[in-house]
């Protein structure tokens, strides 16, 4: 029996806890039952009784470990404390009519956000992949993305039996704090495909004691040039954890592109597939709250519990009858129903990768929509558009439409009155001749309130304000436009 711990603080006196604690104030009872030859596993029941024991144990500790204490009826023994460092994730196949030499073991290792390297026998391609290349004072022969603690070992063809072993070695302790998972795959070295009819075992082993973490025995489906057969995951505590996964993709060792892209399917890297989410999350709260309007999703963020927090916005509108009463919607998104209906559908979608717990849901408010503010920011870098000193100034524009017609266009300086005609007569279908200094359409609701420039930095911004409430009954739309007048955006950088 293994126990993990979170760090290796306290260690040696957990182990001298249940040196002398003895097996009678764990669990005796559950351990009791007949031994069988060869290796067996613990059953559910024998694993949470011990658990529940060494828990209530350790929770004292101090009290009564002393070295003249006398030992427990059943006492463990051979009790040894060390820290986790280094494991061998390995692969051995067999492959009746295949060349024995066609497939290679890879080690992908992954962050929240991206990939941090691909080591396989040949060596390391993740900058291909975007992943971060070394610093240019820094030997890039001896440094990749996972600070040299990943390395293809290599293996052993059994060319009689056709098949073969190959391994891959992992330093845990050296690996940057960024790396999150580390995936195995098995992919073929050139236009040899996997069949049905072979097999495959996948083993993780702990390099230091030999003792065996996890083994799994895959299939190969057919006509797959890859296969996806373990991930090794470190959580928020930074405890492992082995995950069988077996799933086909495509992809070859010269290109680990479709690898990659079915990981994404499969949720990794965690962060970047939790964000990929949010449609179905939306999706799944405007069915379960019976909205009319689609919700809009004002922005989402992946906290350091890997738990995906959307930000969105219900629009209800006044005076329609189907739109539920805005208290009683507070109420059920705070509910616990709509959590479990929400991760139930995550689930689904992600072959219960994610589920409710994988979502962060904070409080719901009400309140009206009275004002929205606009902002433009623009850069064109440190040269600038052109020589002159409004290289970096460029103008925002609001352009308002009551209906199919143009109503109203408003910039720095101003309304420009557009529904005013050439003789004078009152058009609401009028066309813009020009800024006359008199009416507005939007009776003041939309105003150019900041425009700003830095002419060494080549940057600049522009702002409106919308007062909602304000804006007239007829009007429907309203477009926001950037131009530079006499001059292109070509230059512009962003």
């Amino acid at each position: 029996i293994s126990l993990h711990l979170r760090s290796c603080r306290g260690a040696f006196e957990v182990v001298e806890a249940l040196h002398y604690c003895g097996l009678s104030g764990l669990a005796a009872d559950a351990l009791t039952e007949a031994p069988c030859e060869g290796i067996t596993e613990c059953s559910e029941q024998t694993l949470a009784a011990l658990t529940e024991g060494l828990r209530a144990r350790c929770s004292g500790l101090g009290d009564s470990t002393r070295s003249d204490a006398p030992l427990g009826v059943g006492c463990l023994q051979e009790l040894r404390a060390r820290d986790l460092r280094h494991v061998v994730m390995g692969a051995r196949w067999s492959c009746s009519g295949q060349a024995p030499d066609a497939f290679d073991a890879a080690c992908l290792v992954l962050g929240d956000e991206h990939v941090l390297e691909i080591v396989d026998t040949r060596g390391t391609h993740g900058q291909r992949y975007g992943a971060d290349a070394p610093p240019p004072w820094l030997d890039q022969r001896s440094l990749d993305g996972a600070f040299g603690a990943v390395q293809g070992v290599g293996g052993l063809q059994d060319t009689l039996a056709g098949g073969g072993r190959q391994q891959v070695s992992v330093r845990l302790d050296i690996l940057p704090p960024a790396a999150t998972e580390l995936v195995l795959v098995l992919v073929s070295r050139g236009a040899v495909r996997l069949s049905r009819g072979e097999t495959l075992q996948a083993t993780v082993v702990d390099a230091d004691s030999g003792e065996l973490f996890s083994m799994c025995a895959l299939e190969f489906p057919d006509a797959t040039e890859a296969l996806i057969a373990v991930v090794v995951s470190r959580d928020g505590a930074g405890l492992w954890h082995v995950r069988r996964m077996n799933r086909q993709a495509r992809g070859t060792c010269y290109d680990y592109q479709p690898v990659l892209a079915k990981l994404l399917e499969l949720g990794l890297p965690r962060h970047v597939s939790l964000r990929q989410q949010a449609p179905t999350v939306l999706a799944t709260m405007q069915q379960e709250l019976q909205l009319l309007h689609p919700l809009k999703c004002t922005g989402m963020t992946v906290d350091e519990a890997h738990a995906l927090r959307v930000r969105y916005a219900v629009e209800l509108v006044d005076g329609d009858a189907s739109t539920a009463d805005a208290e009683d919607l507070v109420a059920r998104v705070a509910g616990p129903q709509l959590k479990r209906r929400v991760g139930r559908a995550l689930g689904a979608s992600t072959g219960d990768l994610y589920t409710g717990s994988s979502l962060s849901f904070g409080p719901a408010s009400v309140k009206r929509l009275r004002q929205v503010a606009v902002d433009f920011c623009w850069e064109f870098g440190a040269q600038g558009q052109d020589g002159s000193g409004e290289r970096a100034l460029l103008d925002g524009t609001c352009v308002a439409f009551a209906g199919p017609a143009l109503s109203e266009v408003v910039d720095y300086r101003g309304a420009h009155g557009v529904r005013l005609v050439h003789n004078g007569i009152f058009d609401r279908g009028g066309v813009w001749l020009g800024s006359t200094g008199i009416g507005d359409a939007t009776d003041g609701a939309v105003r150019h309130v900041r425009e700003s420039s830095d002419a060494l930095l080549g940057s600049g911004g522009s702002s409106f304000e919308i007062q909602v409430e304000q804006l007239p009954p007829d009007i429907s739309d309203l477009f926001f436009a950037l131009s530079a007048p006499g001059r292109g955006l070509g230059r512009c950088a962003s």
